[in-house]
């Protein structure tokens, strides 16, 4: 199997590790049914992309999806001594997707390279987001006191699918799982645990902010 450095498709992979993310190619590469090809040695647990992919072709940008499918776990758990996934109220379900929709929308808009639209058209590039399987590792709260501390506070798994909006050609898909830990242990709070949740959806919307912006400077770099 053919392998080709890829130079830019780092950041577009949710930051590359040590080693330098690599194309596969060639007859044993593998590629799925729609052409793209997977990206090796990537942070991001999932990265396929088309190797003619050049995104200077676009100047706007639609988001669509942002939204959330949470774990099905058993609402009993919050009477289970050590247990570790919970259940979320239908209220804090609906405050979790405004953050994530807020969050992500602020910082990918402060891209340099495209402006947010909301119709497919001529140089638009759709990005598809969402996350999936979401589970929280917060216990409910039992009485006055909420005094316990927690370093890990959930996890998340994110999906992206960037395709032409007019043509609907397939680019790139990225899925990346993550846990929302605090630096260090902090005291659980409906304050610190939306601060954390905000951070790491902030991240997320900062790489790829910065991916889309240097593969629109580099444009087709398989075709140099």
């Amino acid at each position: 199997m053919k392998k080709i450095v890829v130079a830019a498709i780092s950041i577009l992979a949710l930051a590359a590790c040590t080693q330098t993310p690599t194309l596969q190619q060639g007859p044993d590469a593998e590629v799925t049914f729609d052409g793209l090809h997977r990206v090796d040695n990537t942070q991001a647990q999932v990265v396929y992309i088309k190797p003619s992919i050049d995104l200077s072709q676009y100047d706007k940008l639609m988001l669509e999806g942002l939204g959330i499918q949470y774990r099905d776990v058993d609402p009993r758990n919050r009477y289970k001594s050590g247990a570790d996934e919970f259940s979320l109220s239908e209220e804090k379900k609906a405050a979790i997707n405004e953050v994530v929709k807020e969050t992500m929308i602020d910082e990918i808009s402060k891209s340099k390279s495209f402006d947010l639209v909301t119709e497919p058209g001529k140089g638009v590039l759709r990005i598809r987001i969402g996350l999936s399987d979401v589970v929280s590792r917060v216990p409910p709260e039992r009485g006055a006191r909420n005094d316990f501390y927690l370093r890990n506070i959930g996890e998340a798994l994110l999906v992206m699918e960037y395709s032409d909006s007019r043509t609907n050609e397939v680019l790139a898909r990225v899925a990346d799982r993550r846990a929302i830990e605090p630096d260090v242990a902090r005291e659980s709070n409906a304050a610190t645990n939306r601060s954390e949740l905000k951070r790491m959806i902030r991240t997320w919307g900062l790489r790829i902010r910065d991916g889309i912006d240097e593969l629109h400077s580099i444009g087709c770099y398989m075709c140099q």
